[in-house]
């Protein structure tokens, strides 16, 4: 005859197999509960990056060498998306223009109007010359719908050689409105 405890563990051996082989052959009882939903359908849109710009209003008055003269122009941001806007200039193709105003300097910023542009009164935030033709950050903002006055102030440098007298030039200014980063 075997003494109790070992009896004792021996029963409790042979019920813990027994359960242990009841559960791995019936797989035991258990349940993954799960839901599902949907949206109904909806519609996105992206969005557009579209500037309008007016005509460039400059004075017709000759340069002498140190004037400066300042020129109007208004961009819009008819777009929905906000714009950063970068400026690139292009000397034309006027008779004169391989030779005349070479050294001639461009500013470009913002004003509060026009008026206060023709008087000179602009935050620059663009400057090169007719040849600055890659185009580069003008460091200007314009929300959608907003507009902004910009200034182009062309500079005659004093130090201009006496043989740029009577020449002229025809120039193009590239204004680019990219969409700004968030």
């Amino acid at each position: 005859m075997t003494s109790w405890p070992v009896a004792t563990l021996l029963a409790a051996g042979v019920v813990g197999i027994a359960a242990l082989v009841a559960v791995a052959s019936d797989g035991g009882t258990f349940a993954l509960l799960s839901a599902q939903a949907s949206t109904d359908p909806v519609t996105i849109t992206a969005g557009s990056a579209d500037l309008s710009l007016s005509d460039i209003a400059l004075p017709t008055t000759a340069l002498w060498p140190g004037d400066t003269e300042f020129g109007v122009l208004t961009a819009r941001n008819t777009g929905d998306v906000p714009l950063d806007l970068s400026i690139a200039t292009a000397r034309g193709t006027a008779p004169a223009s391989a030779t005349a105003v070479a050294d001639l300097r461009v500013a470009i910023g913002t004003s509060t109007s026009a008026a206060a542009c023709r008087s000179g009164v602009m935050h620059t935030t663009w400057t090169g010359t007719l040849d600055s033709n890659t185009a580069t950050t003008a460091g200007i903002s314009v929300r959608p719908g907003a507009a902004v006055v910009l200034c182009i102030g062309l500079t005659m440098p004093s130090s201009a050689p006496a043989s740029q007298q009577g020449l002229g030039t025809d120039f193009t200014a590239t204004i680019t409105g990219t969409q700004a980063s968030s």
